[in-house]
């Protein structure tokens, strides 16, 4: 099993990106943060759920205390689901055709320098 560690201001976007890519290799992972992104492991997560690339295998918290102060984190287990690799490849064949519109549209609308 592998581990992504979420700071607090780590993007949504990015930390579902990278989730994606460990579940593209791996069957399963633990994302964790502490409290401060906690909220953003459980967007990415719940957001993966969703759309069913992975489920839940388990949530935990955890509490280490050092010198006295506590320090708690957010552990969430998710598995990939037998779609992930459909979906996935679907998604990655959206976001291609999607770039190569953008691009015809953005060569199509530069204006064109002419010489006098």
């Amino acid at each position: 099993m592998s581990d992504l560690y979420v700071k607090h201001d780590d993007q949504h976007k990015r930390v579902l990106f990278l989730v994606k890519e460990l579940l593209k290799e791996r069957n399963d992972i633990n994302v964790i943060s502490g409290y401060l992104g906690a909220s953003t492991v459980s967007r990415v997560c719940s957001t993966l759920v969703n759309l069913n690339y992975a489920s839940y295998s388990g949530i935990q918290t955890r509490t280490e205390v050092n010198n006295g102060k506590r320090r708690t984190s957010l552990i969430v287990k998710i598995a990939k689901t037998k779609d992930f690799d459909k979906l996935y490849a679907d998604n990655l064949e959206k976001r291609k055709k999607y770039q190569e519109e953008r691009e015809k549209l953005t060569n199509t609308n530069t204006p064109s320098t002419t010489n006098k």
